[in-house]
């Protein structure tokens, strides 16, 4: 081998790097993918509660269950939404009419 050992450097102006998103772009992300992940076990449940209820005989179709039923999976949606810390149009009007009130224990006599 010989020490004359030429090395030949890439050129600087061919280097391509990519950009990385800024934090800002990565937590949007992070957060649609969140709500996906919500919106896909909320699609589940209300799915799994509307067969239940058609095998119990509820007339799933009434156009009266139908307007019930869509607000029973808008509070759903919140619940879980909150649970994962992402806003929801309902959680304002939750806050703001319902409230927890503790149950007296049974005394056994």
């Amino acid at each position: 081998m010989t020490d004359n050992v030429n090395i030949l450097e890439f050129p600087k102006d061919k280097i391509v790097r990519e950009r990385l998103p800024d934090i800002e772009e990565i937590n949007k992300l992070k957060e649609k993918g969140l709500q996906k992940f919500a919106d896909a076990v909320i699609s589940d449940i209300v799915d799994n509660i509307q067969d239940c209820l058609d095998n119990y005989g509820i007339d799933v179709e009434d156009k009266s269950f139908i307007k019930d039923f869509n607000f029973t999976n808008m509070i759903l949606s919140a619940s879980i939404y909150r649970s994962l810390n992402i806003e929801h149009p309902m959680h304002e009007y939750i806050d703001k009419n319902v409230q927890l009130i503790e149950k007296p224990e049974k005394k056994d006599d």
